[in-house]
């Protein structure tokens, strides 16, 4: 998942958005039927994921197959899943799965030919977080290595995982739109599963939708009817829970070339396939740097305006934001981070949350080279310099414990672990072994943990086990285990660091400089060609004493409030509301009722809550009108903002 400037990361996961007392809660379903005994209660688990029910170590999934039914009306997806059970404990007898809000009605074994034989189970008490544990007794199973077992279910409206949009809500304004969004823990709120990190599984499903819609899934696609609404899938390569997704709504295709392409609304295809033209390139450089690339297709998919997030790096199709589309690739880094997660994340997963940097700061590294290998070093740069400032004032706001690539104590919620440090401090500690080691032995020795570890999930611990024996130790005096200690495990940014610099940006300093102090005019500002980041850091250099004057000619000379490009809209509006320009006020309304990418609304809203009460209520205001356009995890960072205390 890209996260790579302050607020996105900072709001929507550092906050509030997904602290325990903001989830759903769930009915009590402490006794369901066919259950027999006490509420399980969390402890109960065997598991050394804190974030998990599953005794995974007992029992392991090891394939799921799902019959679904999608049903806009009621917003609900309905069926079964069929799990592929192995037994790794002989005497154990109660398998554990993770849910949050599921309606279970039946979980049966499976026996020869088509017979059922119904098996006890039940729901323990529903925690806001973690959700509800499902316990199925199999002690009537036997011995056997392996068995099946299908849970009958339905998902709930509100379910954390899914998003159904209302046709106004798409860019074609006539099709409904379903997406999942279930990392970190959000799977288990559509699927009955062992939602953890630690459990690779494959998959195959049958969905059934409205005709004439498309379903996409997280999977090859093995048969598309679009009469009768029918699709299968397969996903062959094992993957944890939170890769799982499916997207169904008025999609169509267009091909990069044999193995790459993209899905977006008809009224959208023609640019975003412009925009994203060189990912046969990407993934062709990404092959030469990490290794072969091993999900056999890479498409992406342009979701609505809606979609939270700016990517999410499902294999075989990578969920992105129509707001990348600026038409000069200036903001294509993020499908450069979310094809690198094919190899850091997708291919090697972090063993636990608490492990995250392994997944985001491996992918926020290879970004950068992957940037740099096909949009040269100076964008490299300036995309990095800005990322590392963000990061630096997000330590001066994160408790100590949380300042370290492995946090000092288990986060509440995972979610809350989606900080600059997994990403940015996680990728400069790549940077510092990149130096220490050379780019050539550093190269080949991430090519080879990605070939040792594929397919598989990782701790730091494996990591820097590893390092250590194919780096570290073949190449003696080039780091200290001093300098590794303070990396992972110290707060801050180790005191030998070398900050990165872009002379770009050096010179935009100058000239604003200078333009702020009227020793030049606008006309002399050399802005014409300028990328979205060289426009990201102007805005954020400009104070708030800044006189309006000059906020008014900037504004009508490179016409910033109507601008095409979301992320400058976004970081203009910030600084029009700090600076209180009110001309720029009439783009608010628009702007936050037609985007729900939370990097981009997230920085506006916390700007009018810290205003005045005249720019709190405006922005209450529209958030009424524009909530039901945002994703279901996206809205309490912003409502704890607007309504701090929960006060209406």
């Amino acid at each position: 998942m890209r996260v790579s400037v302050l607020l996105q990361i900072l709001i929507l996961f550092g906050l509030s958005a997904c602290q325990p007392d903001s989830h759903v809660e769930q009915p009590d379903q402490s006794v369901a039927p066919g259950a027999a005994g006490p509420a399980l209660q969390p402890e109960a688990s065997i598991s050394s994921d804190p974030y998990s029910y599953a005794n995974y170590l007992e029992f392991s999934v090891r394939h799921m197959d799902m019959k679904l039914t999608v049903d806009f009306d009621a917003r609900i997806l309905t069926g079964m899943a069929t799990l592929n059970v192995e037994r790794l404990a002989p005497q154990a007898t109660s398998l554990v799965l993770d849910t949050r809000g599921l309606n279970i009605q039946r979980v049966s074994k499976n026996e020869s030919g088509a017979k059922l034989r119904d098996l006890p189970w039940q729901l323990g008490q529903p925690d806001s977080v973690l959700g509800a544990p499902l316990e199925i007794d199999v002690s009537s199973v036997g011995p056997a290595g392996r068995f099946a077992i299908t849970i009958h279910y339905s998902t709930r409206p509100e379910a954390e995982a899914l998003q159904w949009l209302e046709p106004s809500m798409t860019a074609g304004g006539e099709s409904p739109f379903l997406y999942s969004l279930a990392e970190t823990i959000h799977a288990r709120s559509w699927i009955p599963v062992q939602d953890t990190p630690a459990v690779r599984m494959t998959y195959s499903a049958r969905l059934q939708v409205p005709p004439g819609l498309t379903a996409l899934m997280s999977a090859r696609s093995l048969r598309s009817d679009f009469t009768t609404g029918e699709f299968t899938f397969a996903m062959e390569q094992e993957i944890p829970a939170y890769l799982i997704a499916i997207a169904v709504g008025d999609l169509e295709y267009s091909a990069f070339g044999p193995r790459s392409g993209i899905w977006a609304e008809p009224s959208v295809i023609e640019a975003a396939a412009a925009e994203f033209e060189d990912t046969p390139t990407m993934i062709v450089r990404a092959e030469e740097l990490f290794g072969p690339y091993q999900w056999e297709q890479y498409d992406l998919l342009v979701l609505p305006p809606a979609f939270s997030l700016g990517g999410m790096e499902h294999p075989r199709l990578s969920f992105i934001t129509p707001t990348l589309i600026a038409g000069d690739k200036s903001l294509v880094g993020t499908v450069a981070h979310e094809l690198a997660h094919s190899w850091s994340g997708n291919l090697v997963t972090n063993a636990s949350w608490k492990h995250l940097w392994l997944n985001e700061g491996f992918t926020t590294y290879v970004e950068m080279r992957l940037v740099e290998a096909l949009y040269g070093e100076a964008q490299q740069k300036m995309e990095e310099v800005i990322a590392y400032q963000e990061l630096l004032f997000e330590l001066s706001e994160l408790p100590a414990a949380e300042q370290s690539l492995v946090p000092a104590k288990i986060l509440k919620n995972p979610d809350d672990a989606f900080t600059g440090v997994a990403y940015q401090k996680g990728a400069q500690f790549m940077v510092f072994l990149e130096q220490a080691f050379g780019r050539p032995a550093f190269d080949s020795f991430l090519k080879r943990y990605f070939s040792e570890f594929a397919f598989r999930s990782a701790s730091t611990d494996d990591f820097m086990n590893f390092l250590q024996t194919h780096l570290v130790d073949t190449m003696p005096g080039r780091v200290s285990q001093e300098q590794l200690h303070e990396w992972v495990y110290e707060p801050g940014m180790p005191a030998g660091l070398v900050r990165p610099e872009s002379h770009e940006l050096n010179r935009i300093n100058v000239s604003i400089a200078n333009w702020l102090k009227g020793e030049i005019e606008l006309r002399d500002v050399p802005a014409a060609d300028w990328s979205t980041q060289q426009w990201q850091y102007l805005i954020g250099q400009i104070p708030a004493d800044v006189d309006h004057d000059q906020l008014l000619g900037l504004d009508e000379r490179f016409e910033l409030t109507d601008s095409g490009n979301a992320v400058i809209v976004s970081n203009w509006m910030g600084l029009a509301i700090r600076t209180q320009f009110l001309p720029a006020y009439r783009r608010l309304e628009p702007f936050l009722t037609q985007v729900g990418r939370s990097y981009l609304i997230d920085n506006i809203y916390r700007a009018l809550s810290e205003s005045t009460p005249e720019d709190r209520e405006l922005a209450r205001e529209i958030y009424r009108k524009a909530s039901r356009g945002y994703h279901p995890i996206a809205r309490p960072a912003i409502e704890a903002l607007l309504y701090p205390g929960g006060e209406d």
